[in-house]
């Protein structure tokens, strides 16, 4: 749930005489991130400088009881929270209310908290999504893997709407895949709207393991970026809020984020040094690794110089053919018998250069446009540089046999670009460059619907995949996309 992020500690709050027993079972989940654990009956001393809140603990549904049932005594363990987290957290806190009815207690507490952000609450609505995507994958008899675009409409109780209307399956609409059409208007809505009834006849209690697996996806989904064209229900923040929404991170948090990306991919383009060797240039012009980082480091180079002119008001770089594959013709035409050694070198302060240019730079030179694009912000530079390094480095471990190492990279990519860009335009060569991934190592049923939509957004793009020998392993599946 942390992302891979340094070891985290653990505060947790609750009836006095039952949080121990959490804690035993956090210990006996041996979580190799989980670094410590304080536990208190005090809110406050709970929420002390918290970056995040799971609010869990709620009166407990029991058979033949509404939500409605629950609102009073609830009332009563949510505003107090609220007031809690107003006080103690952090100024970038963010709040998960799981305890049901989950969007009322969301409210209440974000009422007692008026100095927290809306866009910080959330309410979980993601159980009831899990539970659209099982039924659906099910009815197609598909893996759950395919499903995509689901989206709960209304609250988490027996009046929510699950939506198949809009959700797809490898891509295509579902109503394309299951015929049943009757089915997806009456028994699948029933079945999402009083799935939590039945989990309790059938078990006695309310949902347990499912739901602690939806908290976990609700804040992996906040934290991380969302693939293109797809979502998640999240409810109780506006459309754009949460890290994974492509938000603007606001001012000066900008620089920080691009800093980030740059040390990300610097760390990635090391890895390949043991593979930058010195040997005869191929005889038919085949790049080797020591091409790649080479040619890598023009462009980075041509980055930070742009970055420089748009503060200073210095030199531009020289404008470069529009067929790219002319001047990638020329920079290997000047570097493919350089020395591995310095190669390398160059390698290591085009990425300096390019860091101490974003250093330089204020938030208003980052938002200055581009002077050689002008429709885009000059910072868009930093993340196209990094991400155009990632893909070279993926490339690179395929051609080694190494393709764990490349999916890595692949999928790294794709989230740090969509980090920094929001719209179908700006993601269209990221997600056409990891469908390129996916059709080198085989997998057309992951390629395709990646480049359905980059087409969609950018169909010059069609072109290049005529002629893209990347995807060449899967033409026979691509050809109808194609016409």
């Amino acid at each position: 749930m942390s992302g891979g992020h340094p070891p985290i500690q653990v505060t947790v709050t609750g009836a006095a005489g039952q949080i121990g027993g959490v804690a035993m079972e956090l210990d006996d989940c041996a979580f190799p991130l989980l670094a410590g654990m304080e536990l208190t009956s005090k809110a406050e001393e709970a929420f002390d400088r918290a970056d995040w809140i799971l609010l869990v603990g709620a009166a407990p549904r029991k058979q033949g009881m509404e939500r409605s049932d629950l609102l009073s005594v609830n009332g009563g363990i949510f505003a107090p929270q609220g007031k809690a987290i107003a006080k103690v957290a952090t100024s970038g806190v963010r709040i998960l209310v799981v305890g049901n009815p989950c969007n009322t207690n969301a409210y209440i507490a974000r009422m007692n908290a008026p100095e927290v952000p809306a866009e910080r609450w959330f309410a979980m609505t993601r159980l009831d999504e899990n539970r659209a995507r099982s039924q659906l994958a099910q009815k197609a008899k598909v893996p759950v893997a395919a499903m995509s675009n689901v989206a709960i409409w209304g609250n988490h109780s027996t009046t929510q709407y699950p939506d198949a209307h809009n959700a797809r399956i490898a891509g295509l609409p579902v109503e394309e895949v299951i015929k049943d059409h009757g089915w997806l208007k009456g028994r699948f809505v029933e079945t999402i709207q009083k799935r939590g009834a039945a989990v309790i006849e059938a078990r006695g209690a309310s949902s347990a393991a499912s739901a602690a697996n939806a908290v976990v996806d609700s804040v992996v989904s906040i934290r991380t970026p969302t693939p293109w064209g797809d979502w998640h229900s999240d409810p109780g923040a506006p459309a754009g809020a949460g890290d994974g929404q492509g938000a603007d991170p606001g001012a000066g948090l900008m620089k920080e984020k691009l800093l980030r990306a740059v040390d990300e991919g610097r760390e990635r383009e090391a890895k390949l040094g043991a593979f930058v060797v010195d040997e005869p240039a191929d005889p038919d012009g085949r790049w080797k690794v020591k091409d790649h980082l080479a040619h890598l480091s023009w462009y980075r180079w041509r980055s930070a110089q742009t970055l420089d002119a748009v503060r200073t008001g210095g030199e531009l770089p020289a404008v470069i053919p529009d067929d790219d594959g002319v001047q990638n013709a020329i920079i290997y035409a000047e570097v493919k018998d350089r020395p591995a050694a310095d190669v390398k070198a160059d390698a290591a302060e085009s990425w300096t250069s390019l860091r101490k240019a974003v250093e330089a730079s204020s938030d208003e030179d980052l938002a200055k446009p581009h002077p050689l694009r002008p429709e885009s912000q000059v910072w868009e530079a930093v993340p196209g540089a990094v991400g155009h390094a990632g893909t070279h480095v993926w490339s690179c471990y395929l051609d080694a046999g190494e393709e764990d190492r490349a999916e890595a990279v692949a999928r790294w990519v794709s989230d740090l670009e969509g980090r920094f860009f929001t719209t179908p335009e700006q993601l269209a060569d990221s997600r056409y460059n990891l469908a390129c991934f996916y059709a080198r190592t085989g997998r057309a049923d992951e390629a395709l619907p990646l480049l359905r939509q980059s087409f969609e957004a950018k169909p010059e793009l069609v072109a290049w995949a005529r002629k893209d020998q990347d995807l060449d392993q899967i033409r026979e599946e691509l050809a109808p996309i194609l016409l």
